[in-house]
C-alpha cells in the first residue's frame, strides 16, 4: 500500500466495497457509510446495481487528503 500523509492508500484499480473499505480501515461498516452518507467518502453505483456502493482508489485519496471521519 502506498502512504500520504502517514495514511495507507491502496495500490490497485479494482473499485472496493464498504466493506472491504472498513476492513481496510479497521472502523465498522457504519461508520463507511455514514462517511458516505455525509459527503465526506464519495461512493458510486455500478450500472445496474443501485443497492451496492463502491469506492474508487481515488475516492479514498480524496477522503484522506479532505478529513476523514470529520477529521481536518
Amino acid at each position: 500500500m502506498a502512504k500520504q500523509a502517514g495514511i495507507p492508500l491502496p495500490t490497485r484499480r479494482l473499485p472496493y466495497t464498504p466493506a472491504q473499505v472498513a476492513q481496510m480501515y479497521g472502523v465498522s461498516v457504519n461508520s463507511i457509510y455514514n462517511e458516505i452518507k455525509s459527503g465526506r467518502l464519495r461512493a458510486h453505483h455500478k450500472r445496474g446495481e443501485r443497492k451496492r456502493w463502491y469506492v474508487t482508489e481515488a475516492d479514498l485519496a480524496h477522503w484522506a487528503e479532505h478529513g476523514m471521519f470529520g477529521e481536518g
